[in-house]
């Protein structure tokens, strides 16, 4: 196990002969792990200066491949990651309605009459109860500079609650605001039937588990 700076913990396989395993493929690395002298990697800088460089340069050493430091990354690391790629394959396009969320964002941020920028978001779906009373009146409000990421969401295909998490790009999907909105709601009611059909079946036990699949949930 190799502690980072920020306190997240890494384990890594290291077989007898000291050879250590990529974290993403399972495969051997070059450089084995020395049989006196700790590994660098395992050394924990000494000052605050410089510590996310050497969490970076540890986690490179932990990997055996470009492709395996992007896709391992992809999958523990931060969502600004995940919406950074996610722009760039779909570029801001919700896979449901088809909305054009980054032109919707640039004919926004365009508007400064708070009644213009009402009209637009009226009549692309972005009203109050679609998107949220905070998040709309984020939207309206010209003295507060706005982001992209205001107008789509990073959505998991097979949600985080049934084993959708640390997922690669596959299990990702552009959704504007108000789709997103209206499948999460879908699946927060799914989720609580099949909660209250699981205590009167098995008499309100908290670890009992349920088997029922959830259907596929469409946001059109």
């Amino acid at each position: 196990q190799i502690v980072f700076a920020n306190g997240v913990i890494r384990s890594q396989i290291v077989l007898p002969d000291n050879t250590r395993l990529c974290l993403y493929c399972r495969n051997p690395l070059q450089n084995s792990l020395p049989t006196t002298a700790p590994h660098q990697c395992c050394k924990q800088p000494k000052s605050q200066r410089g510590r996310r460089r050497s969490d970076i340069q540890r986690l490179r050493e932990m990997l055996c491949s470009r492709d395996c430091y992007s896709e391992y990354t992809l999958r523990v690391g931060t969502s600004s990651l995940v919406r950074a790629r996610l722009s760039n394959l779909e570029e801001g396009i919700c896979q449901s309605c088809n909305t054009d969320c980054r032109k919707l964002f640039h004919l926004v941020e365009a508007l400064k009459g708070i009644d213009d920028r009402k009209k637009v978001l009226y009549a692309a779906g972005y009203n109050p109860s679609a998107i949220g009373r905070k998040r709309f009146k984020r939207l309206v409000d010209n003295e507060r500079k706005i982001t992209e990421g205001l107008f789509w969401e990073a959505d998991h295909i097979l949600e985080v609650a049934r084993s959708g998490g640390e997922c690669g790009m596959e299990n990702y999907q552009t959704l504007c605001i108000p789709c997103h909105q209206r499948k999460t709601r879908q699946f927060m009611h799914w989720r609580a039937n099949v909660v209250a059909t699981s205590k009167n079946v098995g008499g309100g036990g908290k670890n009992r588990k349920t088997k029922m699949m959830m259907p596929e949930i469409k946001v059109n």
